[in-house]
């Protein structure tokens, strides 16, 4: 079984807050998502520098109730939805780019 398959078998373990994830709260009411700080290099015209991206997967099926724009929160955190991109991995998850 390849790596993929097992994830997204085992989807709803990770999700779960009693395992891994979180409460995203949105207008809509609150789904499970993995938020992350994912750590980015930044190239400018003179340095190299870093930043950091937070991230949020959530399951495919939640993507429809948000929104580019939308406003959402993790552990009492506010983000704004900079960017939904769908998983090209088949794993049925979705990410979403926030920004604070």
């Amino acid at each position: 079984m390849r790596l993929l398959d097992a994830i997204e078998l085992d989807s709803s373990t990770y999700f779960s807050a009693d395992d891994f994830g979180y409460t995203l709260t949105h207008a809509g009411g609150t789904i499970q998502c993995l938020p992350s700080d994912e750590w980015l290099a930044v190239d400018g015209d003179f340095s190299a520098t870093s930043t950091v991206q937070p991230t949020a997967w959530i399951h495919k099926a939640d993507a429809p109730n948000l929104a580019v724009g939308d406003t959402v929160t993790i552990e009492s955190v506010d983000y704004t939805i900079r960017d939904i991109q769908v998983d090209s991995q088949r794993t049925g998850d979705v990410l979403l780019v926030l920004s604070v």
